[in-house]
C-alpha cells in the first residue's frame, strides 16, 4: 500500500504485491474447503485489487506521485501546488478511499471470523480420531464453522465498518483542502479506529477456539499496529518514510502465506484419518 517513487521502493512494492497474491492463492484455496478460512482469503484479494488500483490511479492519473506528495509532505520547498482541483482532485480523494478500503477490509473480516456463536461442537468422527478439541488444531480449523451459523455480529459488525468507512471518506471529501500538515494525523486517526474495531472483535472470541485462518487474521491486524506505532506514520513525513511499512506488510503476508500452508497441510492428515 502506498506509492512508488524509488527504484528501492517500486522492488519492495513489487515483492509485497506477490507475497499477498501468493497469499491469497493460498488462501482461496483453503477456503474451498474450510469456510472458516473466507474472511482471510478474502482481505488478501482485496490487498491486491486495492495495491494494484492504487498504483494505477498514481502512474496514469495523479500524474506520479504529485497529488499525495502535495497532501502528505508539510515541506513548502518540495511539495507541489494545493489545493487540488477538477479531475486531479477527484483521483486524490479516490486514491484515499482505496487506502482506506484495506484497514476497513481487514476490520469486517475479524468481525467475520472472530464472532462466533455461543455454543461451538465438535464433529464425532473427528473427536473419535483427536480426542478433545483443544489438543489439536487441525480439529479447531475443521470442526468450527462460524460462517455457517452466525450470530448478529456477522452481519451489524462489518456493516458498522463500512458505514465507518464511507463517512470517513465523506469527511475528507468535504473538509478538503485541510490545514496543511493535517492530512497525515487524520488518515492516521482515521486507520487506527478499524484497527481498533479489529481488536474488539477478536476480544470478542478470547475464550472460543482459534485455527490458523484466525492466527493469520491477527497477524494483519498486529502488522497495522506496527504500521500506526513504529511504521510510516510514525515517522515526520509518512509519504517518504512508506518504504518501512512496506517491509512490515511483506513479513506480515509472508507469514500468512506459512500460516495458509501449515493449516492446509493439518487439514490434508485430518482426510486422510476420517
Amino acid at each position: 500500500m502506498g506509492s512508488i517513487l524509488l527504484t528501492r521502493s517500486a522492488a519492495l512494492w513489487v515483492a509485497v504485491v506477490a507475497a499477498e497474491t501468493v497469499a491469497a492463492a493460498v488462501w482461496c484455496w483453503r477456503a474451498r474447503r474450510d469456510r472458516v478460512a473466507l474472511p482471510i482469503a478474502c482481505v488478501a484479494v482485496a490487498a491486491v485489487v486495492l495495491d494494484l488500483a492504487m498504483a494505477a490511479i498514481e502512474c496514469r492519473c495523479l500524474e506520479g506521485p504529485r497529488a499525495v506528495v502535495a497532501e502528505l509532505v508539510p515541506c513548502a520547498a518540495v511539495r507541489p501546488p494545493r489545493p487540488l482541483a477538477g479531475l486531479l482532485r477527484a483521483w486524490y480523494h479516490v486514491h484515499t478511499a482505496l487506502y482506506l478500503a484495506y484497514p476497513a477490509a481487514l476490520a469486517a473480516a475479524c468481525y467475520r471470523a472472530f464472532r462466533w456463536p455461543p455454543r461451538l461442537t465438535v464433529a464425532p468422527p473427528l473427536a473419535q480420531h483427536h480426542g478433545p478439541p483443544y489438543r489439536t488444531i487441525a480439529v479447531r480449523d475443521r470442526a468450527l464453522l462460524p460462517i455457517a451459523h452466525p450470530s448478529s455480529a456477522h452481519v451489524t459488525g462489518p456493516a458498522v465498518v463500512a458505514a465507518w468507512w464511507f463517512v470517513c471518506v465523506a469527511f475528507l471529501a468535504a473538509a478538503y483542502p485541510l490545514p496543511i500538515g493535517w492530512t497525515q494525523p487524520a488518515l492516521r486517526v482515521m486507520h487506527s479506529t478499524y484497527v481498533l474495531g479489529g481488536i474488539v472483535a477478536t476480544v470478542g472470541a478470547w475464550r472460543a477456539l482459534w485455527c490458523w485462518s484466525h492466527r493469520a487474521l491477527l497477524l494483519l491486524l498486529t502488522c497495522d499496529v506496527l504500521v500506526l506505532t513504529i511504521g510510516a506514520f510514525a515517522r515526520p513525513h509518512v509519504f517518504s518514510s512508506w518504504d518501512v511499512s512496506r517491509a512490515q506488510y511483506l513479513t506480515a503476508w509472508t507469514i500468512a502465506i506459512a500460516l495458509g500452508c501449515l493449516g492446509s497441510k493439518a487439514s490434508r492428515k485430518i482426510d486422510m484419518a476420517t
